[in-house]
């Protein structure tokens, strides 16, 4: 069962929380989800998860900062975790709005505000830190998921690396403590069983982890900033075991954060008896798919698809109801210069052509164009029109005397020194002419290039320009239709290296021997033998051309099958076209 509270007065937010069962008798695992100030800038969604049978309750924390997105990512992939045991509270974006600007703090750091001398503000981060209070109060041990900066060890290393920077680590604000009530805490044997456990996951030894003790209580403490913290709250006030769990801004690939993290509450759900079924860590590019889009007058909503063009009378009133991408969560609309930072779910008027930029988190992932189509304000069917992008499906490209389709995104496989011909592209509601395919790394029309190589024979040994290639790599090239000067789409040209398997030698016997490449043959003196053939990774033409070299500067092309007699040394030499493929040498005995 799913609920869905929609709150307008933020006054309202605590008492409303405490009012809310969050728990029920459990005979069955269930998810249940709150909403506060849903589709504003500080929308903050709560998934409540609750085991088949009881056991603790652990809250996990993300966002709480906006530019650590390794943490509210990999919190994310809580929210649909079903449990066999135990409960979470996972707050994904406890800071939506920081999220959506990509900064720490925009009314200054909320993981700042939980300390007794912060009670009394009126804004919005101090309502969500009361809703987050009354959360951590009900859990038996809380996870804050953050990026530090650097590498903590307990030793000075370097200035990336030395007991004053956060990343890696797991921090706690002592080893042990003792709550008023007498509950003794302990915090570093904890962390140092959940640190082995992720450690031998991570191959990597400079990511190992740390446990990392701020000794927040103590005078002589260098973090005393982190008593009004919420780790700090839920230790000293809650009376419960936190933790900071920190992956490092220093590594660049976001994937690989979120994966520490999962490792991170994976361990500590083993700790506290909480039995899940493990989240994947996946994280596609976020992409929408289409917008649901109601036009106030108009007789049915619209869906709208990512890139199309929306086009309305002046006045016209739209209302974006729904977005349909690749995520479910942590999306949000902006129609620029009009409204707020979230515009999803709001009425707004258009006056003058904008657009509407669609957000994941605090990444774009699509964006609607509308335009004004004239200056009346009377709404019809009629009136509202829609102009989809041309978007490419395929290349129609001739490759070894063969035409073969490639479909937008693919990949196709071809040998070096292969000939292929871009034949056409393959768009709908257009005609071909409207589409130029551009072989980057290629020029077509040496006296003018106009970026459109359809038609020309392409050698892919002598005439493509390697520093033009993906990564500079000579192996990897791109193909890109374009319609005007816009990309529609594209496709990749994978070059593999010629290669030789055998060379088919037969004896005078009868005997057949396989040859490769780099080897050395011996024979008597006078023998005669036969060059059957090559077998080789090139079924089309251009094929391999077979020369001989008997220590001169004379090269004599072979026609196969052909019969030598070995009088002397030689060399066979094989290439195609300008592509030396490899040599074997033929060695006389006696």
């Amino acid at each position: 069962m799913n609920f869905l509270i929609i709150l307008k007065n933020t006054s309202l937010l605590c008492l409303s929380l405490l009012l809310f069962p969050l728990y029920i008798t459990q005979s069955e695992a269930e998810t249940r989800t709150i909403t506060y100030l849903e589709n504003s800038d500080h929308e903050l969604t709560i998934y409540f998860i609750e085991g088949e049978k009881p056991g603790k309750t652990m809250m996990i924390i993300g966002g709480i900062q906006g530019d650590e997105p390794g943490g509210y990512l990999a919190a994310d992939l809580y929210a649909d975790l079903l449990l066999k045991k135990g409960n979470l509270i996972v707050v994904p974006r406890a800071n939506f709005y920081t999220i959506k600007k990509n900064q720490r703090g925009i009314n200054g750091d909320m993981n700042r505000k939980f300390g007794p001398d912060k009670a009394q503000q009126e804004d919005y981060d101090s309502n969500i830190v009361a809703i987050l209070k009354d959360l951590i109060g009900r859990s038996d041990v809380l996870l804050n998921l953050h990026e530090g900066s650097g590498y903590y060890y307990p030793e000075y290393v370097s200035d990336l690396r030395n007991p004053m920077r956060y990343g890696q680590s797991i921090i706690a604000d002592a080893d042990i403590y003792t709550h008023s009530d007498g509950t003794v805490i302990e915090l570093e044997s904890t962390a140092t069983r959940v640190i082995h456990d992720i450690n031998t996951n991570i191959y990597y030894t400079d990511h190992h982890f740390h446990f990392n003790n701020h000794n927040t209580l103590s005078d002589e403490s260098k973090h005393k900033e982190q008593r009004n913290s919420a780790t700090f709250y839920a230790l000293t006030v809650a009376g419960i075991p936190a933790f900071g769990l920190e992956t490092s801004k220093s590594i660049t690939h976001i994937s690989t954060k979120v994966r520490y993290q999962t490792l991170a509450i994976n361990a500590f759900m083993k700790e506290y008896d909480i039995i899940p079924e493990h989240p994947s860590v996946s994280l596609p590019p976020p992409e929408l798919d289409h917008l649901v889009v109601n036009i106030i007058g108009n007789s049915l909503p619209l869906a709208i698809k990512n890139g199309s063009t929306l086009s309305v009378p002046t006045g016209a009133s739209i209302h974006v109801m729904s977005i349909v991408a690749n995520y479910k969560r942590g999306l949000s609309i902006d129609i620029d210069g009009i409204g707020n930072t979230n515009d999803l779910g709001r009425v707004t008027k258009i006056n003058s052509p904008t657009t509407i930029k669609v957000y994941k988190d605090a990444f774009q992932c699509g964006e609607i164009p509308i335009e004004i189509t004239s200056d009346s304000a009377e709404i019809s069917d009629n009136a509202i029109k829609i102009s989809s992008p041309l978007l490419l499906s395929g290349l129609e490209i001739n490759v070894a005397d063969k035409n073969v389709v490639v479909s937008t995104g693919d990949t196709l496989h071809i040998i070096e020194g292969d000939v292929l011909r871009i034949i056409r592209a393959q768009v709908e509601d257009s005609t071909n002419q409207e589409i130029r395919c551009n072989f980057v790394g290629y020029i077509g029309n040496k006296k003018f290039n106009d970026g459109d190589d359809r038609g020309y024979y392409i050698n892919t040994a002598t005439e493509l320009m390697n520093n033009w290639s993906v990564n500079k790599s000579g192996k990897l090239f791109r193909i890109e239709a374009l319609h005007d000067r816009t990309v529609i789409g594209e496709i990749y040209v994978s070059l593999s290296k010629p290669t030789i398997e055998y060379l088919i030698v037969e004896r005078d016997d009868g005997t057949k021997i396989a040859l490769t490449p780099g080897e050395v043959f011996r024979c008597n003196k006078g023998e005669k033998f036969t060059i059957v053939s090559l077998v080789s990774n090139i079924s089309s033409k251009p094929f391999i051309n077979t020369y001989i070299s008997q220590g001169s500067d004379t090269v004599k092309e072979l026609i196969l099958p052909t019969v030598l007699e070995d009088t002397i040394d030689f060399e066979l030499l094989f290439r195609r076209t300008s592509i030396d493929i490899g040599t074997i040498s033929f060695r006389t005995r006696g």
